[in-house]
């Protein structure tokens, strides 16, 4: 089976690296340059406009000598064909002289030679130049041979025999070349000067042709930005390939690039014989598919000697693909019996070799006796100490061949951990031998690492293996390494893997798929192994913000519970402050704070009780020095302040609240009621618990209706229906508080102007009879203070603002007027007549309503069993009278029992016997009650 492993470098600046490296080899005299404009350059308008310059009459006005006019005073326009030699010269000059960063194209001064003046040509440089531009304009003259070398070599310009007047010329060099000019024998020459200056002159300062070590020095840099997973292999196309596998056929230029290579000591190399293309259509065609574009296949190969290439990494050469060509391109290499050479940053040994042999090699180097001491790891034994019988041994010099070329064993582990880490993506997706697949799995690769930690009794390497392998396993029961970790942490203390450790926690818990396997993993560690910074940043990770909190909710619930009966003895949000005392004023009361926030919206559902799960772990010390940080004046306002935007936790905050901290009676409520009253006129978002208009549990107080308000919440950025659980809530949470305080004056005053200003929503009226309940039991039945409220005017002389909803559901219809009628039999029995008339004034003329009076009118008479007669006479009358009044037949009930008088029973039957509503048949059952007089039929 062919493997295919890692075909291409993934950063594209690597790949420069190599391609200015083996340009210094390919062309190692390509310093400078000269030419001429082509014609098509010459036809530009930036060329027409040179010539369109007088640049006789400057000649003329300067005389017979040499003349340096400077930037400022050519008489000539210059930015257009200032820009022009920028456009043209800049991109050319970068290829050839590559400079070492960003430069700048700055014109120097026009000059008007006479006799060839080397002054005209080479002026001094300013700071930061590393090269020099002459071009020469058309002029008529002889002589005056420019030269310009270095060294040995030498780029010069000629001077032509038959010199052509309309001409450009150019020539340009390095700053530290030396120039000479010949003598102008006849006539004279323009020129302009330009230099070539670093934009960061203190950064990049070469000035002079890059060398063969500047090519090396690349070399290394490459290797070195090479990545494990990115580790590649490049082949590069020898100047004279041989045509057959044998090292001492290459010539001078090759055999020096390749020593070049081995110099660096950062690559292994091999000659190789790629594959015949035409060969492959024998292959499986699925084979063939899968192969990358214009890639070369390894056939056979000869590794380099000097670089010590394991053998199972040379084993492992063929059928390699070869994909990334630093020099040519695969389709343009047409000679498949030539050989070439590929080459590959030593980073990718490992993954040649494979993981299995790897740890092999290093389990059986830790057990041989003939090694010397490893002098890499940071725990070795200082000259002169005695060592301990458990530090491992090193690979002895004579075997280290045998172990694939490393020093010792802590290079092994570093190479087989970059290896599990760089290789695993790479062999998922490119195949591999199965020993090797397996043991990426997972299935044997974790339990021989830690063994070999264990024995090396390395703590770097510790902290880097739980780095890597947190990083390449994230996707499995990581959870499992608890019991190593728990040993580790026994043994190196948390400052030695708080690092590598909180890393992991970050990377796991960004990611809400494994947020139980997380869980699942920190629970494992139990007792106190875990210290206060990775609480804290737990802490940071339980996000208060409303649109994450429905993601962790789960996550966040279960996390609480389980810190503060395993982890820690008491409440985990405030492990600082009762493990660290004296304790901090201003960390404990944000922590304390935050914790009643997480509590209040993880416990907020009405069975979960009032908080005490969260006041009975606060201990004594933090309860007297939260107590005395908050204080009376401020407790409600800091707060309600941690809920700007959370309103369904208040009902279980403020008991949490006045339970922990021993809140005063006399603390004004304020902020509190100013909450619930956003809430109740849509200015906060309520949460939704469901998106079914129609859902209605009674039970659970899901109700949903079509219509309804629905409020949106810039940070949640959608829209949803506001839900009847809130709406209690609200009601709760006053209740909860009224029935905590001693003192009754200043809550009723706060209820009365939230209600007071309005507009309340239909339902929201519908569910104050809890606060209701509440107030009489705090006020001792006290029913005028209770009626002072502006809630019975609302209930009462409002009742637009209670029915006005007319396309309302009609079991929201049913609540709302059940509750109400249930509020006025309580308190006002009387009152019921005005409320069902003011009812079905507002309903009149709309046929839902038909319904609604045969559920809801109906209904009320058959449960309401304490519904005073006269109310339920005229509740039937006004309900019938409504049905005899409609436009269309309405089907009524076959059948209805109602819990009413006689009288009432000959109303109903009355109004039945209209032909209209002859559809149904109702049968009243007569309850044994008493007769209600004055009551007779129409």
């Amino acid at each position: 089976m062919m493997r295919q492993i890692a075909t291409g470098v993934g950063d594209a600046s690597v790949l420069h690296l190599y391609a200015d490296a083996v340009e210094n080899f390919m062309m190692p005299k390509k310093w400078s340059t000269t030419g001429t404009l082509s014609a098509k350059e010459e036809a530009s308008a930036a060329a027409r406009g040179v010539r369109a310059w007088d640049l006789g009459r400057l000649r003329r006005t300067q005389g017979t000598t040499t003349t340096v006019v400077p930037p400022a005073a050519i008489p000539f326009d210059m930015e257009p064909w200032n820009a022009f030699v920028a456009a043209k010269f800049g991109p050319r000059i970068k290829t050839s002289m590559t400079p070492d960063g960003p430069f700048q194209i700055q014109l120097a001064h026009l000059a008007v030679d006479h006799a060839g003046d080397v002054a005209t040509v080479a002026p001094p440089p300013p700071a930061g130049a590393f090269g020099t531009l002459v071009m020469f304009l058309p002029s008529a003259y002889s002589g005056g041979r420019v030269v310009a070398h270095e060294g040995v070599d030498t780029k010069q310009l000629f001077t032509l025999r038959n010199p052509a007047p309309d001409k450009f010329s150019f020539i340009a060099a390095y700053a530290s070349a030396t120039w000479s000019v010949s003598p102008i024998t006849e006539g004279s020459r323009t020129l302009l000067v330009y230099h070539f200056v670093y934009a960061s002159p203190a950064v990049h300062t070469r000035a002079w042709p890059t060398t063969r070590d500047d090519a090396m020095a690349l070399l290394r840099e490459a290797a070195a930005a090479v990545h494990a997973e990115d580790a590649s292999m490049l082949s590069y196309r020898l100047r004279n390939p041989p045509k057959t596998l044998d090292w001492s056929l290459l010539t001078l230029l090759d055999l020096t690039f390749v020593e070049a290579l081995a110099t660096t000591g950062a690559y292994d190399m091999a000659l190789v014989k790629f594959k015949n293309l035409d060969e492959l259509e024998e292959w499986d065609p699925e084979v063939v598919d899968a192969l990358p574009p214009h890639s070369e296949i390894i056939d056979t190969c000869v590794c380099y000697a000097s670089c010590n290439v394991p053998q199972p990494a040379q084993n492992s050469l063929p059928g390699c693909i070869v994909q990334t060509f630093v020099n040519y391109h695969s389709f343009e290499y047409s000679d498949p019996d030539s050989m070439s050479l590929v080459f590959w940053p030593k980073s990718f040994r490992n993954v040649l070799i494979g993981l299995h042999p790897l740890l092999t090699a290093i389990e059986n180097a830790m057990g041989g006796s003939e090694a010397p001491e490893d002098t890499t790891s940071e725990n070795a034994p200082r000259r002169g100490s005695r060592r301990s019988s458990s530090h491992p041994p090193s690979v002895a010099s004579s075997t280290k061949d045998r172990f694939f070329g490393y020093s010792s064993v802590r290079e092994m582990v570093v190479a087989a951990m970059q290896l599990h880490e760089g290789s695993f993506e790479l062999l998922r997706h490119r195949g591999g031998s199965d020993d090797t697949y397996e043991v990426l799995q997972g299935v044997s690769y974790f339990k021989r690492t830690t063994d070999i930690l264990d024995a090396l009794q390395d703590r770097s390497l510790v902290c880097m293996f739980i780095d890597k392998y947190i990083r390449v396993r994230d996707d499995v029961h990581v959870y499992k390494m608890a019991p190593w970790l728990r040993r580790v942490l026994a043994k190196y203390g948390w400052e030695a893997v708080e690092k590598p450790f909180l890393g992991m926690l970050r990377r796991w818990v960004t990611s809400w798929q494994s947020i139980s396997e997380a869980l699942d993993w920190v629970c494992a560690l139990a007792g106190r192994a875990i210290p206060n910074p990775s609480i804290e940043y737990l802490i940071g990770l339980l996000d208060p913000n409303p649109r994450r909190l429905r993601l962790q909710q789960p996550f966040a619930l279960e996390f609480i519970k389980r810190c503060a009966t395993i982890v820690l003895d008491g409440l985990y949000l405030l492990f600082a402050a009762t493990h660290h005392p004296p304790y901090d004023a201003d960390i404990v009361s944000t922590v304390f704070l935050r914790g009643l926030l997480l509590e209040a919206h993880f416990r907020c559902a009405p069975q979960a009780g009032t908080g005490v799960w969260l006041a009975g772990r606060l201990p004594a010390p933090v309860l007297a020095l939260v107590d005395a940080y908050l204080g009376p004046a401020h407790a409600m306002h800091e707060v309600a302040a941690a809920f700007s935007v959370l309103l369904p936790p208040l009902h279980v905050l403020a008991p949490a609240v006045v339970e922990a901290v021993g809140l005063d009676p006399a603390v004004r409520f304020e902020p509190f009621f100013e909450r619930i009253h956003a809430a109740v006129v849509g200015d906060t978002m309520l949460p939704a618990l469901g998106n079914d208009d129609d859902a209605v549990d009674d039970d659970t107080g899901h109700l949903f209706w079509p219509g309804d308000v629905e409020v949106r919440h810039r940070d949640l950025g959608y829209v949803a229906p506001v839900a009847r659980i809130n709406i209690i809530t609200c009601v709760k949470t006053i209740a909860s508080l009224l029935t905590l305080a001693e003192t009754a004056k200043w809550p009723l005053a706060s209820i009365e102007r939230i209600w007071a200003k309005g507009p309340l929503r239909p339902a929201t009226v519908s569910y104050f009879s809890p606060i209701v309940m509440a107030s009489l039991e705090v006020f001792d039945d006290d029913l005028d203070v209770v009626f002072d409220l502006d809630m019975y005017y609302a209930c009462n002389q409002r009742p637009d603002v209670v029915l006005g909803r007319r396309d309302m559901h009609l079991n929201a219809q049913w609540h709302l007027v059940a509750d109400a009628i249930e509020f006025f039999v309580r308190f006002d029995a009387p009152r019921v007549i005005d409320f069902v008339h003011a009812w079905l004034e507002i309903m009149a003329g709309y046929d839902e309503a038909l319904n609604i009076f045969r559920t809801v009118g109906f209904g009320i008479l058959t449960h309401q069993d304490n519904l005073p007669p006269a109310a339920a006479l005229a509740l039937a009358t006004a309900c019938l009278s409504a049905l005899q009044q409609a436009e269309r037949p309405v089907e009524t009930p076959a059948y209805v029992s109602v819990g009413c008088t006689c009288p009432m029973a000959k109303q109903i039957n009355y109004f039945l016997s209209v032909p209209r509503f002859q559809s149904g048949t109702i049968t009243v059952q007569q309850r044994m009650c008493p007769e209600v007089e004055g009551v007779a039929p129409p």
